[in-house]
């Protein structure tokens, strides 16, 4: 069987985004995750988007908060003598890590003073990196379909087909057995014939019966008939 379709082929342009989280905002990475290329599929058109690297966003998903060190230097002046013991211990929330001095032309010292603490802060803990896809995809459209049939094999004699049309809707019979009708209408047929043969072979016997029966009437009257010709004569 060989068949042919005709139709149009639909060609247009189509886009696709896409989109992952990543725990980490840097972009080469960031640009791995994502395949080269993907499927498209939508109304009927079908077919492969190119990945567009330049198209990458990058945004913070969700954030998290967490402590880090800091240090901040702090210069006294006019001191009277370079003794750390004039230097303050705490200030502004943070600890003294180191001090050193330095002497005026007019003999007073300057202290440099270095604080450490610790601050809280907020930051990204998840990221949302988006990407478009480019390309063309394809949409057949409905058309006429042309089926060529080709049969080979023994062509069939109609003679032995039957002769009376099946009913639709009625069994099929199996090939090589015949129909309940058939065998039935056989059946009676066997009778009718064992019936005929029967009443042919009674007949048969009957009339030789007869036959023989009357042969010996007649001898049994022959013999009084000579008996009173014999009685006669005496």
């Amino acid at each position: 069987m060989r068949f042919a379709a005709s139709g149009e082929l639909s060609v247009r342009p189509a886009s696709k985004t896409s989109a992952i989280v990543s725990d980490t905002d840097d972009v080469a990475e960031v640009i791995e995750l994502f395949p080269d290329t993907i499927q498209y599929e939508q109304d009927g058109y079908a077919g492969q988007l190119r990945l567009d690297s330049t198209s990458l966003v990058i945004e913070a998903d969700d954030y998290e908060t967490f402590t880090y060190p800091f240090t901040r230097t702090r210069d006294i002046p006019g001191l009277a003598r370079n003794d750390p013991a004039l230097i303050e211990r705490e200030w502004d929330g943070m600890t003294l890590s180191d001090v050193s001095f330095r002497r005026g032309a007019d003999g007073r010292y300057t202290a440099t003073a270095v604080y450490r603490g610790m601050a809280t802060g907020r930051r990204a803990a998840s990221f949302v990196a988006t990407v478009n896809y480019y390309g063309e995809v394809t949409r057949g459209t409905a058309g006429h379909t042309h089926y060529t049939v080709i049969y080979e094999g023994t062509p069939i004699d109609e003679s032995e087909l039957p002769s009376t049309p099946t009913t639709p809707g009625a069994p099929t019979t199996p090939t090589g057995a015949q129909p309940p009708a058939a065998v039935a209408e056989q059946g009676q047929l066997s009778h009718i014939i064992a019936g005929v043969v029967l009443l042919i072979v009674t007949a048969f016997a009957l009339r030789r019966f007869i036959r023989k029966f009357g042969k010996g009437k007649t001898k049994n009257h022959e013999s009084i008939n000579e008996t009173k010709r014999f009685i006669s004569k005496d």
